[in-house]
């Protein structure tokens, strides 16, 4: 039991240094990512706010496709396992593919997905409000930590 108290304390200082470093970095302008960055976990506002004209010099992606995976009304939450199968929450629906797009498992929550991680054995953790469930790599609950 008191190793899952410490992968529940780490999850959620994870979160709130992501969020904070989200909070320090949102009016810092655009700077190279870095390995640290790639590895950070954010939390995004999907409203958008036209401010002025963007320099095209500082756009260094272009969209492709529409990010919103099949079945899903909105997307919260996303996460790569070690098997590059992609773990996408949104609204109650965890959907897993695999590397082509085609769906893996979907998973009905009990309530709206706040945020996804996995760990080094794939375990699937899942922020659900106040509470956080631990799922093992076949989707089996193997815990629940609530507030």
């Amino acid at each position: 039991m008191k190793s899952w108290m410490t992968i529940l304390i780490v999850f959620l200082a994870g979160i709130m240094v992501a969020w904070l470093g989200f909070r320090m970095d949102r009016d810092s302008g655009p700077r190279a990512e870095s390995d640290a960055d790639r590895m950070r976990v954010a939390v995004f506002d999907q409203s958008v706010e036209v401010k002025g004209a963007v320099d095209p010099a500082q756009i260094l992606y272009r969209e492709v496709a529409t990010l919103m995976p099949p079945g899903l009304q909105s997307l919260a939450a996303i996460a790569v396992d070690s098997g590059d199968r992609i773990y996408a929450g949104g609204g109650r629906l965890l959907t897993i593919f695999d590397m082509e797009g085609a769906t893996i498992r979907r998973m009905e929550m009990p309530s709206d997905i706040g945020c996804l991680t996995l760990d080094e054995n794939d375990h699937l953790y899942v922020g659900l409000g106040n509470s956080v469930r631990a799922y093992d790599a076949a989707g089996r609950q193997m815990a629940v930590f609530e507030d």
